[in-house]
Order: structure tokens, then sequence, then C-alpha cells
């Protein structure tokens, strides 16, 4: 696979960083009261920091919405269409108790067989986690799977890897 491109890396780790610092305002640009606009507008914006071969049109950017037993208040952005692993489905942010959980169903490769796959992973303040096979590529599995993450008090991810998202 070849390298994930920059800008859908950077507006990948730039919505998981808006959501740990303040899950409030979070909520308020990207729920349902929010600005329509605002996520392509972003989109938009963040693609003019990169050359423009290297921008990624903004078709299929929005949220999803669903009501799944056991977890709380959340949003799920829907990214564009993934070209490479870590590039980013979806990404979902989970509020609980004024904190948000930030989790994202990345395109991925076994590393031996060399099919593609997904992962889940988790953003945290100081590290991301991988939660393992995410699954199918869809936004209701997704935040099915993240769900059974949350609602599982001794699930534990396969790694943690330090990273600065404060």
């Amino acid at each position: 696979m070849k390298e994930p491109r920059p800008h859908a890396m950077q507006a990948k780790y730039l919505l998981a960083q808006m959501a740990l610092q303040d899950v409030g305002r979070f909520f308020a640009t990207f729920g349902a009261s929010g600005d329509l606009d605002y996520l392509g507008n972003l989109w938009d914006a963040i693609g003019q920091q990169v050359p423009s071969d290297q921008q990624i049109p903004c078709d299929g950017i929005g949220t999803f919405h669903s009501d799944p037993d056991g977890i709380p208040d959340h949003i799920v952005i829907c990214f564009p269409a993934p070209e490479t692993r870590n590039e980013a489905y979806f990404l979902a942010a989970v509020k609980q108790d004024d904190v948000a959980r930030v989790f994202c169903l990345e395109k991925s490769e076994n590393p031996i067989t060399r099919q593609e796959t997904t992962v889940v992973s988790e953003f945290a303040k100081h590290g991301r986690a991988n939660w393992g096979d995410g699954g199918a590529a869809s936004a209701k599995e997704f935040i099915d799977h993240v769900a059974a993450i949350i609602g599982d008090s001794d699930a534990q991810p396969i790694s943690f890897i330090p990273m600065n998202f404060a």
C-alpha cells in the first residue's frame, strides 16, 4: 500500500484533537444543531495546507447518527473514501461525563496476507490505542463495535502508542 495522504491524516488528527480538547464545543459544532456546512468547509481549509494535487474533494463527508444500545451521546463523522492504510472511514466522538472518547475506523492491511482490512483505533490525550479488527466499513457496524468496547469494562486494547493530543 502507498503512504497515507496528508490531507486525510491531518483532518483525522485535527478532528480527534478538537473532540479531546473540548467535547462540548465539538458536539455543538458537529451535532444536529450545528452548522451543516462547517465540516465541509473545515475539510476544504485543511486541504489548502497541502499541495493542490494532494487535496481530496469532500465527497462523502458528513455525520451519521444512530441510537445503539449501551452507548451515550455520540457523533460519527464520515470521511471521503480512504485509499490507503491509516486513512479513516469514520471518526466517532463519544461523550461521557463531559469527556470524549474518540475512535476511528481505519483502512488497514493484514501484515501476513496483505489483504485489506480495517482496524479500530482510539485517541486519548496521551496516545493511540489499537482495538484490533474493525469489521466492515459501515458506520452502523462501527458505532456498534465502539458501543461494545465502551460497554465492556474488562476490554483492553491490543496496543498503545504514546502521542500527545492535548
